[in-house]
């Protein structure tokens, strides 16, 4: 039986446009598909849109005290498919599950190494026990 999805507090705030560009690439980070030119995937054509992604999502930072969500180091470009399989890692992590969390966000792709690293410089210390 699936668990239904954690509710997210918080308003959603702007990535600034300085930021946004440090992370901005031509092509998805995790699938390598260009954005913006049309590929065929799972037998079904797409054009690939870029997502600038916050590996810590920015609500569970906020609800941490954490002022630094939209941090370069924080942030990714990936295609809109991949965004979509982020919701299962970010659930756990709502959860409490830090394990759970990145063994899902491995599972897809995201580099686990950068996370631990991020979290621990913004004193989330539940993420200090993990080899890299």
């Amino acid at each position: 039986m699936r668990r239904p999805r954690v509710k997210r507090e918080g308003q959603w705030t702007e990535i600034p446009a300085a930021n946004r560009a440090i992370v901005s690439r031509a092509h998805c980070s995790i699938c390598g598909l260009r954005y913006g030119v049309l590929a065929e995937v799972d037998n079904c054509l797409i054009v690939p849109k870029q997502i600038i992604h916050h590996f810590l999502s920015r609500r569970f930072l906020e609800s941490r005290g954490i002022t630094e969500q939209h941090h370069a180091w924080n942030l990714f470009s990936m295609c809109s498919r991949c965004h979509g399989r982020t919701i299962v890692p970010e659930d756990r992590l709502f959860r409490g599950d830090v394990f759970g969390f990145l063994q899902s966000a491995r599972q897809i792709g995201l580099p686990i190494d950068r996370i631990v690293r991020f979290a621990l410089r913004v004193g989330l210390t539940e993420f200090g026990g993990f080899q890299l």
